[in-house]
């Protein structure tokens, strides 16, 4: 992981992007922060860039391709498996089942995104200190 890289944010719903592109805005994180509407759109930019982010983080219920075919496909080839990493999960409902698959599939975390501003404030921040202060081997 590069501390240094990208933010990615992997979100279909404009109001969520919006209130998170707040939130980072006042945790004043100097990482730039990438956008992303759906798996199809990320995707295609981790295969093209050189780029290895921070951190991934993505929303599961998306069109084109959910939050857990992009871990998938990521998981399938060992190059973007190693520059994808950490891959978090960040979404508004949290059932048992979609928790299970999802670890099945390696990400590294799952979080509800909260009902207000300052719940989704809080998972973002902890998330964020949580892996700079991180060591692991990619």
């Amino acid at each position: 992981m590069s501390s240094q890289g990208p933010l990615i944010i992997i979100e279909d719903d404009p109001d969520d992007q919006d209130m998170i592109r707040r939130v980072l805005s006042k945790l004043e994180l100097s990482n730039e922060v990438k956008f992303f509407a759906d798996g199809e759109q990320a995707l295609a930019y981790f295969q093209s860039t050189p780029d290895k982010p921070f951190l991934i983080i993505s929303d599961i219920n998306m069109p084109l391709m959910n939050g857990l075919e992009l871990k998938k496909q990521i998981q399938r080839n060992e190059s973007l498996r190693k520059k994808c990493y950490p891959f978090v999960f960040l979404t508004t409902t949290v059932t048992t089942a979609q928790v299970q698959t999802a670890y099945s599939h390696s990400v590294e975390g799952f979080f509800a995104k909260g009902q207000s501003y300052d719940e989704l404030k809080e998972v973002l921040k902890d998330i964020i200190t949580y892996w700079k202060k991180a060591s692991h081997p990619y």
